[in-house]
């Protein structure tokens, strides 16, 4: 019995070992960070931001590339299909599942094509009115909203992002029929706000803040876990009368999906250094999020029951892809 056991020790140390070595050298060269979005948005922003920290811990540049083209489409099928050697990483938001959950006809699987790796941003959202509008609290939208099916308008950004489809959750949980406006992202849909085309909005708080301090824009309620200073400290909308509205998105960075388990860890590591660096984290929280870090296990967790949520939002509402 104690040679067989000897036997299969050696056989699995001899398995283990090339995998173990490879994340000894690792990196031996430039590592790639892509992500979906324009040079200079937000989301480019947060991979320089990591990316350039990461190279002070790896000890190789890692080079930011934007891969720019149907809402991140691209660039996610890009790394799907790119070697899973530690070398070539995605930043990706919470819009990657739900765009996942939307089309039916990606050449990837919105979360098992990849090996996550790091939450690195909480984002939640805000329901906001303008200055003058009726609806003084979000108790008193939602009353309308049942008593007039299908009248109240909700903008938001364009059809199967997170705001979307977070208004089209809202309705599902007040048992209201909205009406969806939809708009070429956050700021647009702001505007739409202000001018009058809809009654409320669905966007990220960094979008309304400047606003509603001004007094232009009441913020009604946010979706996540707590209350924004930035905001007034409104309610939340579970504490405003919507149970279980508790909804965000999130920024990760992934690898390939059979990247070596050592690597992800190195990775992984060099990721938490750089969120826990002041100066990056400070960074990372001027636009609209607050810095974290999760583990590569919590982030599947995070993407897999974000994937039923908005399948199921998608299904009951009956949204069509664009």
């Amino acid at each position: 019995m104690n040679e067989l056991f000897g036997r299969i020790v050696l056989i699995v140390a001899a398995l283990a070992a090339p995998a173990l070595a490879c994340a000894q050298a690792f990196p031996a060269k430039p590592l790639r960070m892509i992500q979906g979005f324009a040079v200079g948005g937000n989301t480019d922003t947060l991979a320089r931001i990591i990316g350039a920290e990461m190279s002070k811990t790896l000890g190789q540049p890692v080079i930011i590339d934007a891969v720019v083209g149907a809402s991140g489409r691209i660039a996610a099928e890009q790394i799907a299909r790119a070697a899973p050697d530690g070398y070539n990483l995605l930043l990706i938001s919470g819009g990657h599942i739900a765009v996942g959950a939307l089309h039916t006809n990606l050449k990837f699987h919105p979360v098992d094509s990849y090996a996550p790796i790091a939450i690195v941003q909480e984002i939640e959202f805000v329901l906001s009115v303008r200055g003058d509008s009726p609806f003084r609290t979000l108790g008193a939208l939602t009353q309308q909203a049942r008593a007039k099916p299908g009248e109240i308008k909700f903008g938001a950004a364009s059809t199967g992002t997170t705001p979307h489809l977070t208004g089209e959750l809202f309705g599902i949980l007040t048992g209201s029929q909205l009406l969806y406006v939809p708009y070429k992202g956050d700021s647009a849909a702001l505007t739409g706000l202000l001018s009058g085309e809809v009654d409320f909005s669905v966007t990220t708080p960094g979008t309304v803040q400047g606003q509603v301090s001004a007094g232009a824009v009441r913020a009604l309620a946010t979706t996540g876990t707590r209350r924004l200073a930035s905001l007034g400290g409104v309610p939340t909308a579970v504490e405003a009368g919507v149970p279980g509205f508790e909804v965000g998105s999130w920024a990760g960075i992934v690898a390939p999906a059979g990247t070596p388990a050592p690597i992800i860890e190195r990775l992984h590591a060099a990721i938490r250094r750089a969120v826990e660096n002041p100066e990056a984290r400070a960074r990372i929280e001027t636009f609209g999020g607050g810095a974290t870090i999760t583990s590569p296990e919590e982030m599947r967790t995070r993407m897999s029951a974000d994937l039923e949520r908005w399948r199921r939002v998608i299904r009951e509402r009956n949204i069509k892809e664009p």
